[in-house]
C-alpha cells in the first residue's frame, strides 16, 4: 500500500516538471534537490578519501608559505589553489572543502543540462541532468574534495567546443582540465581525428586555435615547475608529470590490478539506469545525430580503455571519466523512448539510494581517535590524517612501514607519527602477510611511546611521538584497533651476504673477505643467509672447503639466472659440498608481482621490505641495504647505519641486512666489522 503511494507521488511530481516547457527550472531544481539531499545521506556514512586529505594538506603547504601542511609535487595544483583561501577561515577543512566540492557538482548538472541542450533538445537536456545527478558515481565521489567529476565534465564542454568547431575555447577549457588531472591530455586524440575527418588536409588553422587555447593554460604550470624544482631544464618541467605517470603504471602494490572486464562490469551493474539510457540512444537517435554519439562515445573510450589497461591499480572512481559523455548520450534515448515517466525516474534514483542504504547497513565510518599535534611535525602514512594536522607533515604511502618509520625516527623535526593500519593491506588468501603485519604492529606497541589509537574517519589508526606528555597502555590501544592478537614481541636480526658469483676458475667471489665475515657473524651469533649466483661452474677445493666448513647459523640460498637451471644448480652443489640450498632469493628483491613456480627443495625466499608479491613460502625481508654507490662500492658510515638499524629494531620483529660480496674488500671490512658486532649487541641487549 505505501509502494504504490510512493509512485502515485512520484508520478504527480514527475507530471508536474514534465508537462510544460517552460518549467525547466522546476525540473532543475527538483533533480539539484535529490542530489543534494542524496549526497547529505552519503556524508553521514562518514566517508573520507585519501586524496581529499592530500588535497587539502597542498593548500595548507600554499596558504602558510611551506611552514605548514604538505606539498605533493605530482598533483596537479588547481583545486589546491581553489582551497588556500578557505584555510584562512575559521571552519573545519574537511567542511570547507566539501562545500566548493558541493558547489562545484551542482554547476556540473546544469552544465550537462547546458550541454545536452545544445547538441540535442530540452527534453533530452533534462533526463541527462538527473541521469548524472542520480548517479551511483557522481552521488558517491560529487561533493567531496576530489577532481574527478568537476575535471570530467570540464572534459564532455571541451569536447563540445570542439564538436561546434569553437576550437581556442575547446583548448581552453582542457587546459583547465589539465590543472586539475593530468591524464586529461587525452582527449586531444579524439580531437585531432575530429579535425582530420572534417578539414582533411586543411588541418593548420584549427589545429593552432586549439593549441593556443591548450597551452595558455598549461604553460603557467610548467613555468612553475621550471622555477620550483631543480636539475636540467626537461627534469625540472616534466619529472612531476613523469613520475605521476610511473606511479599509475606500478603493479607491484597488492591492490587489485584494473582491467577492461571489471570496469565494464561496474558501469554494468551500479550504472545500469545510465548504460541502459546510453544503448536507447544508439536505437533511436537520428541518422544526422549519430557522428556526435560516435565522437562522444570515442572521447569515453579513449580513457576507458587508458585506465582499464595503462594504469595499473583498480580504482573505480576512473569511470567518473565516462559517465559525463553516457549521460549527455543517454538523455536523447530516454527522451525518445520513455513514455511513463514517472516509473523511469523512479529506476534512475532507486540505484543511489539503495546503494546509500548499504553503506548504512555496513556501518558508518567514525572517527575516534585524538590527534592533537599542535605545530610540531608530523609524519604518516594516512592523507585523511592531513585534515586533523596544524603543523608540517610528511606523507609517506606504500607498503613498508618500516620505511616511514624509519624516516620519521631519524628525523630530529619530526615529532609525531599517525600509522593508518589500513594503508598495508593484505589479499585475502595471504596469510603470511597478515602475519608479518601482526608481528610488526606488536613490536611497534612493544617498542614506542603510544598517545592514542582508535578510527579516523573509519580506519584504524595508531598515535606514537618521541616526547608525549602522555601515553596510553598498549593493552588501551589493542582494545581500539582491529586484528591482532598483538603482543610483547622483541626484535631479532639476521644478515644476508648477498650475492656471491662463482668465477670461471671455480672460486667464490671475495671468499677471503666471506671468510671474515662469517667468523663475526658466528662470534656474535647472528642468524646469516649466504646467497650464490646460480652457475654451471663447479666451486673448486678451497670454495668447497669453506662452504662445507660453515657453520650451523649460516643458511644457503640461491640467485637464479635466466639460462642456468635451478634445479640442477641447487642439486650439484648438495653433491659437491653436502650442504643443502633451501632459500631463493628474489631478483632485485622484487619478485615484481607474479606468481612463481619453485623447486621443491625451496622451503623460504628473502626479499625486499617493499614487495607484496603473494608467495607460497615464507619470507625474508631485507630492511636495511648497507650499500650508498654500486659504482664505487661504498657503504654508508657507520653513524648512519646504527641509527637505521636502531630505528628498525623499535619497528620490526626481525631486521634484515644486507651487506654485498662484492663490497667485501679491505676499505669495508672494519665498517662491515662494527656493524656486525653492534647487530650482534643489540641483538643480545633483547634477548637478555
Amino acid at each position: 500500500m505505501r509502494l504504490n503511494k510512493f509512485y502515485e507521488n512520484v508520478r504527480k511530481i514527475s507530471y508536474i516538471i514534465t508537462k510544460y516547457p517552460e518549467e525547466k527550472l522546476l525540473w532543475l531544481f527538483v533533480v539539484i534537490l535529490f542530489y543534494s539531499l542524496a549526497k547529505i545521506l552519503m556524508y553521514f556514512t562518514g566517508k573520507v578519501f585519501y586524496d581529499e586529505g592530500v588535497y587539502v594538506g597542498i593548500a595548507k603547504y600554499f596558504a602558510s608559505g611551506g611552514s605548514n601542511g604538505f606539498f605533493e609535487y605530482i598533483r596537479p595544483l588547481l583545486l589546491p589553489i581553489m582551497l588556500t583561501p578557505f584555510q584562512y577561515l575559521p571552519i573545519d577543512y574537511l567542511i570547507s572543502g566539501r562545500i566548493l566540492g558541493f558547489l562545484l557538482t551542482i554547476g556540473c548538472i546544469l552544465l550537462i543540462y547546458h550541454i545536452s541542450r545544445v547538441h540535442f533538445d530540452e527534453s533530452s537536456a533534462r533526463w541527462s541532468s538527473l541521469l548524472f545527478a542520480a548517479s551511483s558515481s557522481v552521488v558517491f565521489f560529487g561533493g567531496t574534495i576530489l577532481t574527478d567529476v568537476f575535471v570530467f565534465i570540464l572534459v564532455l564542454v571541451s569536447a563540445s567546443f570542439a564538436w561546434r568547431e569553437k576550437w581556442f575555447f575547446a583548448g581552453c577549457i582542457l587546459g583547465i582540465s589539465f590543472l586539475l588531472k593530468f591524464p586529461v591530455l587525452l582527449l586531444c586524440f579524439p580531437i585531432m581525428l575530429l579535425i582530420i575527418f572534417r578539414y582533411k588536409k586543411k588541418l593548420l588553422i584549427p589545429s593552432i586555435y586549439f593549441g593556443a587555447g591548450l597551452i595558455l593554460f598549461v604553460t603557467p604550470y610548467l613555468i612553475f615547475n621550471f622555477f620550483h624544482y631543480s636539475g636540467l631544464i626537461f627534469e625540472r618541467i616534466f619529472t612531476p608529470l613523469i613520475d605521476a605517470s610511473s606511479i599509475l603504471q606500478n603493479d607491484t602494490w597488492i591492490y587489485e590490478k584494473a582491467s577492461l572486464w571489471r570496469y565494464s562490469l561496474f558501469l554494468l551493474i551500479i550504472e545500469l539506469p545510465i548504460i541502459i539510457s546510453f544503448i536507447f540512444s544508439w536505437l533511436t537517435v537520428k541518422q544526422k545525430e549519430k557522428s556526435l554519439l560516435v565522437f562522444f562515445t570515442l572521447c569515453a573510450a579513449s580513457f576507458m580503455i587508458y585506465f582499464s589497461l595503462y594504469v595499473a591499480r583498480l580504482d573505480y572512481r576512473y569511470m567518473l571519466s565516462v559517465i559525463p559523455f553516457f549521460a549527455a548520450i543517454g538523455g536523447t534515448g530516454l527522451s525518445h523512448i520513455i513514455k511513463k515517466r514517472w516509473k523511469a525516474i523512479t529506476l534512475i534514483v532507486a540505484v543511489p539510494l539503495i546503494i546509500i542504504s548499504f553503506f548504512f547497513v555496513i556501518g558508518t565510518a567514525q572517527t575516534t581517535v585524538s590527534i592533537n599535534t599542535g605545530e610540531d611535525m608530523v609524519f604518516t602514512n594516512a592523507g585523511q590524517a592531513l585534515l586533523k594536522i596544524n603543523g608540517k607533515a610528511e606523507l609517506y604511502p606504500g607498503p613498508n612501514m618500516g620505511h616511514l618509520y624509519k624516516q620519521w625516527y631519524m628525523n630530529s623535526s619530526a615529532e609525531w607519527l599517525i600509522l593508518d593500519l589500513e594503508g598495508y593491506p593484505c589479499q585475502k588468501y595471504d596469510n603470511y602477510c597478515k602475519e608479518d603485519l601482526r608481528m610488526q604492529v606488536s613490536r611497534l606497541l612493544t617498542a614506542n611511546q603510544i598517545v592514542s589509537c582508535g578510527k579516523l574517519y573509519g580506519e584504524d589508526v595508531i598515535v606514537i611521538a618521541k616526547h608525549p606528555q602522555t601515553t596510553i597502555t598498549r593493552d588501551d590501544c589493542i582494545k581500539n584497533i582491529r586484528g591482532g592478537p598483538y603482543s610483547n614481541v622483541n626484535t631479532t636480526s639476521y644478515v644476508r651476504l648477498h650475492a656471491a658469483v662463482i668465477t670461471l676458475e671455480g672460486q667464490l667471489q671475495n671468499i677471503e673477505g666471506l671468510k671474515m665475515v662469517t667468523k663475526e657473524l658466528s662470534e656474535q651469533k647472528i642468524s646469516s643467509l649466504l646467497v650464490i649466483v646460480a652457475s654451471n661452474t663447479s666451486l673448486d677445493d678451497a670454495s668447497r672447503q669453506f662452504i662445507v666448513e660453515l657453520p650451523n647459523n649460516v643458511e644457503l640460498g640461491v640467485l637464479t639466472q635466466e639460462d642456468i637451471s635451478t634445479v640442477k644448480f641447487i642439486t650439484d652443489f648438495k653433491e659437491l659440498t653436502n650442504k643443502t640450498i633451501s632459500v631463493i632469493a628474489s631478483p632485485s628483491d622484487d619478485w615484481i608481482g607474479r606468481s612463481h613456480e619453485l623447486p621443491q627443495i625451496i622451503k623460504s625466499c628473502v626479499k625486499g621490505s617493499w614487495d607484496q608479491t603473494i608467495m607460497n613460502i615464507t619470507c625474508k625481508k631485507i630492511d636495511l641495504y648497507t650499500i650508498k654507490d654500486w659504482d664505487t662500492l661504498s657503504l654508508h658510515n657507520t653513524v648512519e647505519l646504527f641509527a637505521s638499524f636502531d630505528a628498525l629494531s623499535n619497528i620490526d620483529y626481525e631486521v634484515g641486512v644486507d651487506i654485498p660480496v662484492a663490497a667485501l674488500y679491505p676499505d669495508n671490512m672494519e665498517t662491515i666489522t662494527k656493524l656486525i658486532e653492534y647487530v650482534g649487541k643489540g641483538t643480545k641487549d633483547v634477548q637478555d
